[in-house]
């Protein structure tokens, strides 16, 4: 009895979100390492709301985000992590998550403004190390055979000066004890059957006033002792296979039991030859369906010096308002030299997709189809890319009519059920870098004409004279073949509204990295080609980021203003603005303090439609969040080293026009033990959500958490078993569809097991095994477990 009273306490100060809510935390990166980061952020709940996820990042002064999509074994029950590829020279990485749902509709984390707000991560330069310590054998860069392996590394330029006991030697960065011994000005470290391919080899120590002293990183390339078959050019590939198969079981609602079977391969090849180079790749996945767009991909690249060629699907970057962030299945080349460039791409960026089809009575009805959609660009550039360069391209995307058959274009009535599109964009840019780049300078134009249905083909002269009421200097049928005009071009009449602009200004000087831009994208400029910016805003953004006390100490900060309604044809004007500030402090390598605040608040105004009206503003919406995160790695623990992070957030969210407001806070508490004895590596996380609501009712509620996982490892690493354990428990009270209240008591378990497995030097197996379970003790109608295996092999050659 006592322990259901317990448990009725916990879920009453608990919270339990709808099953189609999705909860995401995101965990801040604690290191960077050397050339990798690790993006995780954990799923609370609505794990199975989750279509596909994605992560937007860029680097330094980058502008524009690269794209990560997650394969569907990288999205996992308790969470999402993916590792990145750093570049100390970038300063920092800016990153968010956008995570699509089954109906269609879209989250982000962080979940206001994330392209203007991301989140920010300072990449560490590389750090100064003492010349103290000398690498005596085996000399650096050399490449030695597999198998027992010695390195002697001398400390004797400040072996008076190290505090006893406080050399450590990491080995691939990772700490290691076992045979490594330690004299008065000498470290010897032996490596029993060494079969990777290199080493990264790092010592460390403490001087006897407690600074911390550390070698520079030594590698070494070992030669692996198997046959070779030596091909007359150097080659290198990858192969990445799997699969899952994932089953839903509805306790008392059949009819929603589904399964799923998804299998996946991508084969990457490449190679050189003298002067040639040559990449190649290929992703097939069983998802790929001609109802779809396509999922299936392929490339082929041919380098030599000055020129590349690629065929396939391939993503070009001919400017930001140009032809940007769009995959297109057929050519593009590239000429470069020092002071001229110039690309040029041809192919499909989207395939025709035949409508669907029903049966109305007797009647056989069909929906609207999707055209296939050509585009061409090109574009040149003048000038040296690392001081002025100025750059000029167009492209043009149009839909082909004749690529559907009439029956999913017309429909019974004569009525378009599929609309054809023509946009045609020309646009014009310069950079100006100075001081090796630490200043950059630059602004881009571009114009567009835009035509929103091309089924009819052009319209006669004397018809679009009729149309506007003027006379035009020239026959439309004499540029049919550069743009289709008739009287679905948007607006009519060029305007100012078909033109978007951009000016930033990067700045990087001692140490503090700033940034300025400004974009007015007009409300009839479209390219179909690029999804860089949105119609009808004008956005300023400026931040700064600023490194003190050694790189210690980070601070960030920024402010991004939004506003539509550019050109004053809307009645109604959304204004939005978002400023934050955080600061991260590291004043010892195994401590770190993190906190940060951001407020935006969004406000729609209506133009007065008389002086009598007493208020223009339609909606006014503020959210502000602060959040805090401390963690320690605990060394002193000899036999298990433990890093411990405590993070809080807190969120505010108000509508002042519906007088609503939501208070939520989070708190989270996590260890990490590395285990010197064992191999073993254990996770322990518990968070704690709660939710005020104030409303049409006054009602709150929450969430507790418990995680676990344990990471083994064996026989030197190559077979790599996990087991994983989450419990999330919701309570309190929420509003049901006629706003009255009603209990919460839910709860979900998610319970995985999988191993990594090097079976050799470059083959790794990898599965793993997920239970899921919901269950509502309120409204059982809706429980349901899933059960989820996956399968992966990569070989590289």
């Amino acid at each position: 009895m006592k322990n259901k009273c317990l448990l009725f306490i916990i879920a009453v100060l608990a919270f339990a979100g709808l099953n189609a809510e999705l909860i995401i935390n995101h965990n801040v990166p604690q290191n960077s390492g050397k050339d990798k980061i690790d993006l995780t952020f954990n799923i609370i709940d609505g794990f199975d709301t989750i279509s596909e996820a994605k992560v937007f990042y860029r680097y330094g002064n980058d502008e524009q985000y690269l794209e990560y999509e997650l394969e569907n074994s990288e999205i996992k029950q308790n969470g999402i992590s993916v590792s990145l590829d750093l570049d100390a020279s970038k300063h920092l990485i800016q990153y968010y998550l956008q995570v699509k749902l089954n109906d269609g509709s879209v989250r982000t984390a962080p979940e206001v403004a994330p392209q203007l707000s991301p989140f920010t991560f300072n990449i560490a330069p590389e750090e100064d190390y003492s010349d103290g310590f000398i690498l005596l054998s085996p000399n650096e860069n050399d490449v030695i055979e597999s198998g027992d392996i010695t390195f002697v590394v001398s400390f004797l330029p400040v072996a008076d000066e190290i505090a006893e006991n406080s050399v450590e030697v990491n080995l691939n960065g990772v700490k290691i004890v076992e045979n490594v011994e330690v004299y008065t000005n000498v470290a010897v470290v032996k490596i029993s059957d060494y079969k990777l391919k290199s080493i990264n080899l790092k010592v460390f120590a403490k001087t006897k006033d407690g600074k911390e002293l550390q070698s520079k990183s030594w590698f070494v390339a070992v030669k692996q002792n198997k046959l070779n078959f030596d091909l007359p050019f150097n080659t290198v590939g990858s192969l990445k296979a799997g699969g899952y198969y994932k089953n839903i079981d509805y306790s008392n609602l059949e009819e929603k039991n589904k399964t799923r079977k998804v299998a996946y391969s991508n084969l990457g090849f490449n190679g050189k030859y003298k002067w040639l180079k040559f990449k190649s790749s290929l992703y097939l996945t069983s998802r790929e369906s001609s109802k779809r767009q396509v999922l299936n991909k392929y490339r082929l690249q041919l380098e030599v010096p000055h020129a590349v060629l690629n065929v396939g699907d391939y993503s070009p970057n001919l400017g930001n308002f140009i032809i940007n962030s769009k995959n297109i299945r057929g050519f593009h080349t590239a000429l470069n030299w020092e002071y001229f460039r110039m690309q040029a791409v041809y192919g499909r960026s989207k395939r025709e997709i035949d409508g669907s089809s029903y049966v109305d009575s007797v009647v056989v009805k069909y929906g609207g189809g999707q055209f296939r959609r050509n585009t061409f660009g090109i574009r040149t550039e003048f000038g040296n890319e690392n001081t002025l360069n100025f750059g000029i391209g167009i492209a043009k995307n149009k839909d082909c009519v004749s690529s559907l058959d009439e029956k999913y274009v017309i429909n019974e009535k004569g009525q378009y059920i599929a609309k054809a599109k023509d946009n045609f964009v020309t646009g014009f840019d310069f950079q100006w870098a100075m001081f090796d780049r630490r200043l950059v300078v630059g602004a881009e134009s571009a114009f567009s004409m835009y035509n929103n249905d091309i089924n009819d083909g052009v319209i006669t002269q004397d018809s679009l004279e009729t149309f506007i009421d003027d006379d035009i200097p020239f026959n439309p049928s004499d540029w049919e073949d550069v743009f289709v005009i008739n009287k679905n071009l948007v607006p009519i009449l060029p305007n100012t509204s078909n033109f978007a602009y951009k000016a930033y200004l990067n700045s990087l000087f001692w140490g503090n990295y700033l940034t300025f831009s400004f974009t007015e994208v007009g409300g009839s400029f479209k390219s179909l080609s690029s999804t860089s910016f949105p119609q009808d805003t004008r956005t300023f953004s400026i931040s700064d980021n600023l490194n003190l006390l050694d790189n210690k100490l980070t601070l960030s900060g920024g402010a991004n203003i939004i506003s539509d309604n550019v050109n004053d044809h809307k009645e109604i004007t959304t204004a939005s603005s978002n400023w934050y500030i955080s600061a991260m402090y590291s004043p010892f390598r195994n401590v770190f303090f993190r906190t940060g605040y951001s407020d935006s608040r969004s406000e729609g105004t209506k133009d007065k439609v008389a002086e009598s009206d007493t208020t223009d503003v339609i909606h006014d919406n503020t959210n502000s969040d602060i959040n805090f995160t401390a963690g320690y790695f605990a060394d002193m623990i000899t036999k298990a080293p433990t890093r411990f992070t405590l993070s809080c957030g807190f969120n505010n969210y108000e509508d002042n026009m519906l007088k609503h407001e939501n208070d939520r806070g989070t708190y989270t508490l996590g260890a990490t033990s590395y285990f010197v004895d064992y191999p073993v590596v254990s996770t322990f996380q518990y968070t704690f959500g709660h939710s005020d609501y104030s409303s049409y009712n006054d009602f709150s509620n929450g969430y507790s958490s418990f995680y676990a996982k344990l990471d083994f490892s064996f026989m030197e690493n190559k077979i790599k078993p996990f087991t994983s354990y989450r419990y999330t428990l919701f309570g309190g009270e929420e509003e049901d569809g006629s706003r009255s209240k009603v209990d919460i008591d839910k709860a979900t378990y998610d319970y995985g097991l999988g191993v990594k497995w090097k079976v050799l030097t470059d083959t790794e197996l990898s599965s793993r095994f997920n239970v899921y379970g919901y269950a509502d003790e309120e409204n059982d109608a809706g429980d349901y477990s899933r059960f989820k295996i996956s399968f992966d092999i990569k070989q590289r050659f």
